[in-house]
């Protein structure tokens, strides 16, 4: 059963003192949707970040392989927070139907998005590709491998193809028609990726270094896909079909090549990459009801035949 806020709150401060032994004294939510509470947890011990998700599907699974890939992280000196384990060693405990993580508190600053920060940006995730997969993360496979999710995520948009309202049948057909032929790009290199490169995910300390974090949906797949999610920043406004930002463009894949360059077989499949991309969030907003996203996805798509794509694999290949 999922939870108010509230007796999340509650919830929170009985699992850190079950498995973290912690005696929060004050507990802040700093972050909130539908089924996840993140926190600013102060006890005796620490400042804590503190992040309780509802376990549904298979999002604690998330958790528990993009936290392994972070901790492994951080460990070998990649700039990224800690995370902390539990007194029963594990990085992710589950407890009444919630799945909670937990994090040194980090202090940082405001920055602007500005081509200084691109070029940051770029170094952190070409760094992030540059790593060298170890057995020990070998079956750390991301969420975002359509290897892995593909034949899934065509299902579900099947199974609630008759749910779309006739309004946005056309587009949906053809968006359906295009997903059908999707290949699962098996023959693509592998690396560790993040999966939710947003800017919120990048953050200064108060030292002035900069940090990827929270990798819950991290893991092994084609480093490609990570770079959707930095084009879709690129092309900026609600539905991010504004025009590219080529400066900022250019500036994320000059800090991405001091560490990392595409190979052929991933610029080969930058478009499919792209497309895949969208037809995984098209599943999750059906799920929802949010109908609306095939507009969008549709106009996000449209804009990035126009040119956008191809201009970005110059500019990456540059």
């Amino acid at each position: 059963m999922q939870l108010n806020p509230n007796d999340i709150d509650n919830l929170t401060i009985d699992i850190l003192k079950r498995f973290w032994n912690l005696n929060v004294s004050s507990l802040n939510r700093v972050d909130e949707e539908e089924g996840r509470c993140c926190y600013k947890a102060i006890s005796t011990e620490a400042i804590l970040f503190v992040k309780t998700q509802h376990d549904t599907g298979d999002f604690v699974e998330d958790l528990e392989r993009g936290f392994r890939v972070q901790s492994y992280l951080q460990s070998n000196g990649f700039p990224t927070n800690r995370v902390c384990p539990s007194i029963n060693d594990a990085l992710v405990e589950r407890f009444e139907g919630y799945g909670v993580v937990v994090e040194p508190w980090i202090d940082h600053v405001s920055f602007e998005k500005d081509l200084k920060s691109w070029n940051v940006f770029g170094q952190l995730v070409g760094q992030l590709h540059s790593v060298t997969v170890p057995n020990e993360l070998s079956s750390c496979v991301s969420k975002m491998d359509p290897s892995w999710t593909l034949d899934k995520v065509l299902r579900q948009i099947e199974g609630s193809s008759h749910l779309v309202p006739e309004e946005f049948s056309v587009k949906f057909k053809s968006i359906q028609e295009q997903a059908s032929k999707l290949d699962d790009l098996r023959s693509v290199s592998r690396g560790l990726i993040h999966s939710d490169l947003a800017w919120g995910n990048v953050i200064q300390d108060t030292n002035g270094h900069y940090l990827l974090i929270d990798f819950e949906g991290g893991g092994i797949g084609p480093r490609i896909m990570d770079l959707v999610e930095v084009t879709t920043y690129l092309c900026r406004g609600p539905s991010a079909f504004d025009p590219l930002q080529e400066e900022a463009a250019i500036e994320f894949y000059r800090g991405y090549r001091d560490y990392y360059r595409l190979d052929s077989s991933e610029e080969a499949v930058f478009k499919q990459a792209h497309f895949f991309h969208q037809v995984y969030y098209l599943a999750n907003s059906l799920s929802r009801d949010d109908f609306d996203f095939i507009n969008r996805m549709a106009a996000r798509l449209d804009n990035w035949e126009k040119g956008v794509l191809d201009r970005l694999i110059e500019i990456a290949e540059n």
